[in-house]
């Protein structure tokens, strides 16, 4: 098993587990490919892997289950909260995406 592959897995398993929506870990630049692998495989099982940003060498990535999130963000007091922020979208996908932004 790789140092990627542990990491995927130390910091978004309980996302994958779907005890958790969403998750955030980083990466080497040269290991981006081995993710982008696993994000093929876990996009059949409804998981979204977004590239964040870029950081000194290092990549910034917010891993997703595309129902759970939807579930959190279509809670009424989740969205009135994110509106508040600044998040008045739709869908959560359009959500991340403004957080992408930021």
């Amino acid at each position: 098993m790789s140092v990627t592959e542990y990491n995927l897995g130390k910091y978004c398993g309980i996302t994958f587990a779907r005890i958790k929506p969403a998750s955030l870990f980083t990466v080497k630049e040269e290991d981006v490919e081995t993710v982008m692998d696993f994000a093929l495989k876990f996009k059949t099982k409804g998981f979204e892997f977004v590239c964040m940003k870029y950081l000194s060498g290092r990549v910034l990535f917010f891993v997703y289950h595309v129902g759970a999130l939807e579930q959190v963000f279509h809670c009424r007091l989740n969205r009135d909260f994110l509106k508040k922020q600044g998040y008045d979208c739709e869908t959560a996908g359009q959500a991340v995406a403004l957080l992408k932004e930021r």
